[in-house]
This record gives structure tokens, sequence and C-alpha cells, in this order.
């Protein structure tokens, strides 16, 4: 069914910087008028430093939600009123919801790493996990499936020499894996350099499940793949490219090239952190089917 713009439709919004490829819009929107909710999701850019004035905007037009993505996952924090567990577990936010102009925060990349990592049909406790780059997606991605039994975790950072030096990345990386194995009992990672293949390739053929959680094969990066020497994949190993645009990257075109069968870009990821920002949202199940129509899924 159709839904018409009326003085009533309230709005939902993404900010981040680029959001012109996001598939967020059709697939809320869909939702909304599958369920004949009188509402309309729309994205606007919103570059680094104006999360505030988005935050703010969002107060005063009364939204009931917005969402947010890069680079906004972080700074739109200090912005809000509170934060859920799994907020404060990632570091950073990809949804906010307003209750009666209480802003809380939350994290869905997280639940949609799992719901992703769970239709492949991979079994989380169990799995030995390699995830490739700790910035927002892979915290989400390592505390997703932290969260949901696994305690195998090989973490490739870049320059993770680095990690003794306050206010380097490889610091803020190492401090984050120390977080998660404070929070998670019986919880092992270790952390190597992502630009070793003498690292990445021995990890990578003891892993079950590997995730690329860099932007590597997208956008100015497009055609690039994060493992260098393809000849570490092996058919026992579950891929993962939190990508989604373009749908297939060099990284998944050289791990079944190399005889992955269960290689998938990062539709499922996107659908299933979009289901529980939905619910957040409204407080009703997004049609599935629907929305996996409207991600060409």
């Amino acid at each position: 069914m159709s839904i018409e713009i009326s003085g009533k439709t309230r709005l939902i919004a993404l900010f981040g910087d680029p959001v012109s490829h996001s598939k967020s819009p059709a697939m809320q929107n869909a939702s909304f008028r599958a369920l004949g909710l009188d509402y309309v999701y729309l994205a606007f850019r919103v570059p680094a430093g104006c999360a505030e004035e988005a935050v703010r905007s969002a107060r005063t037009l009364g939204m009931p939600g917005f969402n947010v993505t890069m680079p906004l996952k972080q700074e739109v924090m200090g912005c809000l009123d509170g934060l859920d567990l799994s907020a404060e577990l990632c570091g950073a936010v990809n949804t906010v919801v307003n209750k009666e102009g209480f802003l809380t925060g939350y994290n869905t990349d997280a639940a949609g790493a799992v719901y992703a990592v769970r239709k492949m049909g991979v079994d989380i406790p169990a799995a030995k996990a390699v995830i490739l780059g700790l910035g927002g997606a892979g915290k989400a991605v390592f505390a997703g499936l932290a969260s949901a039994g696994c305690r195998s975790f090989t973490l490739a950072i870049r320059d993770p020499e680095k990690a003794g030096e306050p206010g380097s990345r490889a610091y803020e990386h190492a401090a984050f894996a120390e977080k998660m194995r404070s929070r998670f009992a019986g919880l092992c990672c270790r952390i190597i350099d992502i630009n070793d293949p003498g690292a990445v390739g021995p990890a990578i053929r003891e892993a079950d499940l590997l995730i690329n959680a860099t932007n590597l094969g997208m956008g100015k990066n497009e055609g690039i793949s994060p493992v260098k020497d393809s000849s570490c994949f092996h058919s026992g190993l579950n891929v993962m490219d939190a990508v989604y645009d373009p749908a297939e990257t060099e990284f998944l075109r050289s791990a079944r090239a190399a005889g992955v069968k269960n290689a998938v870009n990062g539709l499922d990821m996107l659908l299933g952190q979009g289901i529980e920002a939905f619910r957040l949202f409204t407080g009703e199940e997004m049609p599935p089917d629907t929305a996996r129509q409207a991600l060409g899924l």
C-alpha cells in the first residue's frame, strides 16, 4: 500500500557524508508502507564537524529518531542525553531514539553483524574469527560476535607496534580489545599487522570466519582487497565483507576464486541493523521479506 505525505507524517533521517549511496531509505520506506505507518525516511548529507547542528535540527523538528553513519558515529555521542549499552560497548552510535525530548544513542550495527553471520549458517560460539580493521564497523562486529558467544578473535590492524603509544590508532584499538577481554569472560584475542601477509595468511588459514571491516573495496578504494595473498583462503572459510556498494568487491571475488563457497557482502548486515533500528523507532517489527526485496536480496 502507498502512504501519502500529510501534516501528520513523521520524519526519520539519516545523517552522514556521503549518504547518496545509502540503501536505508529504500528499506525503511518500503517497510513503513507495508505496515501502513505514517513515517518517511530521508537521507541528509551532514559532514564531519556538524553533528551538533544535525542533532539540534532533530530536536527542533521533533523527529522520533534518526540514524547516523560515517563520519558522525563517534562525534554524535557527545550531543546526546544518554547511551544504550550497545553504544557504550562499541564506542559509537548509529541509531538515536527521541523519547519526549530525551535522545538515546544505540549501536545496531552489532546486532546487524550477528544477524548476517547467523544467516551464513556460522556457529558463532564455536567460531574462530578474523576481523580485518577495527574502526567503527570492526568494533561493532567484534562487540556483536562477542556478545553472541564468540571467544576466539584475531584482529588485523595497522601499525600494531604503536599500541604502546598513547594517542595512536593502534593504542586505541589495543585499549578496545582489552575492554572487551574484561567484559567477556574467556575471550581470547590477538592483534596482528593487517599489512603483514606473514601474519594475516596463517591467521586466515586457521580461521573459519573472516570479516572485512575496512573501507577497502568501496569508493576511492574500489578494486582493492585487504588480503594481498589469496592463497590463504580455503573452502572451510566463511567470508563476509561489510562493504555492500559495490555488491561484488575484489575481496569477495578473490575469496570465491580461491574456492570459498560462503562469501557474502554487507547487505545482510545492513538489513539486520535496519531491523533493529526500525523496532527502536516504531515499536513494530520490520517485515523482513519487504526489506530484503527493497535491498535487492
